[in-house]
């Protein structure tokens, strides 16, 4: 191969999309097994390549390694110059990226990281690296990375006076990541001077730990900034170039990093009953070339029965216990379009949930237009007025989007949506 990424399982991978969007046309996935990843060393049959789990290591007997993968002891890039392997690590480049592209910076903070993997420990490079006043790296055995970067502070979760008084809060273990969206690491209401925090997880875009963070008013940041970045500094190696941002592609790199959170983000269509989501949704997922998701069909194809017969037989409160789990279910998957219940957004879980991967859009269409026949806690005006009432301010406070329902406009909604996607 000329261009690509060695790995061992590499099916879901980005690179490919990134490295187009960079100019390498005929960049490839290599799947390499364990047992022949010496064979495909020697060989050198490449240009260029990244490497990821489970070879960020096991490449580095067979190359020149830089000071940055010394380090740290882990490579993500190599580059053959006539039959020599120079390894690289950019994965620090592309943390310091994330981080400083969402206002944080590590000079004089006390800084936590979560996890003790190699991660971790570009982590802990890159704050001591910009002057971080204390590290303290905390996992579930406490383990030492010292051997690697000399005194490092470490603790286990239980040892919270540690740790508790950090400014910033670094999450490189793969809790929260799909599909356990709503675990986290630690609550952040353990730390009392929090400034910001860093999630290396972006699947979920907005993990529960971020999404903590930015009910607090934190600075937070997803890692999907860092896999970009990587790869871009990584390019600059591919092509022997110094490893910076050049001026001409600073656009470029936000608008790759901002077209995979719109690939894999969902839309989350909220309103009152009888607004249109399912009229809209479907002809939005059409044109968009995406699945259709009616939170209300799913709830029934589960429970057997509709949200009117399921109220009358079991209860309200039995009805949105289960429809808590239907939209937890489906809101935690990636490009779907969702059309929710009416009053799906009554229970925090569930705007939560709906928070952590979707754009959510609030189609707002006038009470006597809204149809009311089937809706058995919207059966009337009196009711719709009340039920309005009630949700009107949540809908409005949980949309991204609050767009209003016009007769014979679905084109237009559609297109609305699509522009601010």
């Amino acid at each position: 191969m000329k261009y690509g990424l060695l790995g061992e399982k590499l099916k879901h991978s980005f690179s490919p999309q990134i490295h187009n969007a960079f100019g390498i046309d005929d960049y490839i996935l290599k799947e390499v097994p364990r047992e022949e990843i010496d064979a495909f060393m020697k060989v050198k049959d490449f240009t260029a390549m990244n490497v990821t789990i489970p070879y960020k290591e096991a490449v580095i007997p067979y190359c020149v390694q830089d000071e940055v993968s010394k380090a740290i002891g882990s490579v993500n890039t190599v580059v053959n110059r006539e039959g020599t392997l120079y390894a690289y690590n950019t994965d620090c480049l592309g943390f310091l990226y994330m981080a400083t592209e969402a206002g944080i910076t590590f000079t004089g903070k006390k800084v936590v990281v979560l996890g003790s993997g190699g991660t971790a420990k570009t982590a802990v490079y890159v704050a001591r690296q910009e002057g971080a006043s204390e590290i303290v790296v905390v996992s579930r055995s406490g383990a030492n990375i010292s051997e690697i970067f000399g005194e490092v502070k470490t603790a286990d979760y239980t040892q919270t006076e540690a740790y508790r008084d950090a400014q910033i809060i670094v999450n490189t273990t793969p809790l929260g990541m799909y599909p356990n969206v709503q675990a986290q690491a630690v609550d952040l209401d353990v730390f009392a001077k929090a400034e910001a925090v860093v999630d290396v997880v972006y699947n979920p875009l907005l993990t529960a730990l971020t999404l903590q963070a930015k009910k607090k008013g934190l600075k937070y940041v997803n890692g999907l900034p860092m896999l970009v970045a990587q790869a871009y500094f990584a390019q600059r190696y591919f092509y022997n170039e110094e490893p910076k941002v050049k001026p001409d592609d600073e656009v470029l790199l936000k608008q790759v990093i901002a077209d995979i959170e719109a690939q894999v983000r969902n839309i989350v269509l909220i309103g009152m009953p009888g607004s249109g989501k399912s009229t809209v949704g479907k002809a939005l997922a059409e044109k968009l070339g995406r699945t259709f998701v009616d939170t209300d069909e799913e709830f029934a194809k589960k429970e057997g029965m509709f949200a009117g017969a399921y109220i009358e037989q079991f209860g309200e409160v039995a009805f949105r216990d289960a429809e808590s789990r239907v939209v937890k279910e489906f809101a935690k998957e990636k490009s779907l379009v969702i059309a929710t219940g009416g009053g799906s957004i009554l229970r925090e879980e569930n705007r939560d949930a709906m928070m952590q991967n979707s754009l959510i859009v609030y189609l707002d269409r006038e009470l006597c237009k809204l149809a009311t026949d089937g809706r058995p806690l919207s059966g009337n005006m009196d009711k719709m007025q009340k039920l309005y009432e009630t949700r009107y301010p949540i809908y409005v406070n949980l949309a991204d989007v609050h767009l209003k329902v016009e007769e014979d406009n679905i084109d237009g909604l559609v297109d609305a949506i699509i522009e601010s996607f």
